[in-house]
């Protein structure tokens, strides 16, 4: 019985925890509304979000290297 308690509270441990890093998640995603969306609309709108991110920094780069270029 001790051990299944402990076991209990340990998933119930893992779970609120999962729960907080999915709330932290949808916080960080502006595209996000919803005040609860599902875990797979919330990890595909954040794997978009990253891409996009990740392509924003790549037009960046290449803009800086073109400045840099012109004023060498």
């Amino acid at each position: 019985e001790l051990r299944r308690t402990s076991h209990k509270a340990a998933e119930q441990k893992r779970r609120d925890s999962l729960k907080n890093c999915f709330d932290d998640l949808r916080q960080m995603i502006p595209s996000i509304q919803e005040k609860s969306p599902s875990k797979v609309f919330l990890l595909k709108k954040s794997f978009d979000y990253i891409c996009n991110l990740k392509a924003e920094v790549a037009n960046r780069d290449l803009e800086l290297a073109r400045v840099r270029a012109e004023h060498e």
